[in-house]
């Protein structure tokens, strides 16, 4: 939660200014002027920049982050070396968005 210190003109809304105020990161990086087909995952995406938004900025920076990246780097790197022949099977996962965190229920795989 934030507090407003003044009235905040927001695409031509006014937020009031001493009023709380809270963000959803579910959105983030989702702005389709700024990113190509916003929805969907590409792991090759080359439209998006470097650190994510959803981690914060400057003294509000997760200090999670970078333990978050190289976890998911080095567990995808041990996935794809041990499963080469891996690939999705069945529909998309269906992702649902609750209190800032999304979910997924089920992400079936198959390899080869």
């Amino acid at each position: 939660m934030r507090v407003t210190l003044q009235d905040i003109d927001l695409d031509g809304w006014v937020v009031p200014a001493n009023k709380m105020l809270s963000l959803s990161t579910l959105s983030a990086m989702r702005d389709p002027t700024l990113y190509d087909n916003p929805d969907t995952f590409d792991i090759r995406r080359t439209d998006h920049p470097r650190k994510h938004m959803v981690f914060g900025m400057g003294a509000h920076r997760c200090l999670g982050e970078v333990l978050a990246a190289v976890e998911l780097e080095e567990g995808l790197a041990a996935l794809s070396a041990r499963l080469p022949g891996m690939f999705f099977d069945g529909a998309p996962p269906l992702i649902h968005g609750s209190g800032g965190i999304r979910t997924v229920d089920e992400l079936w795989v198959c390899w080869k």
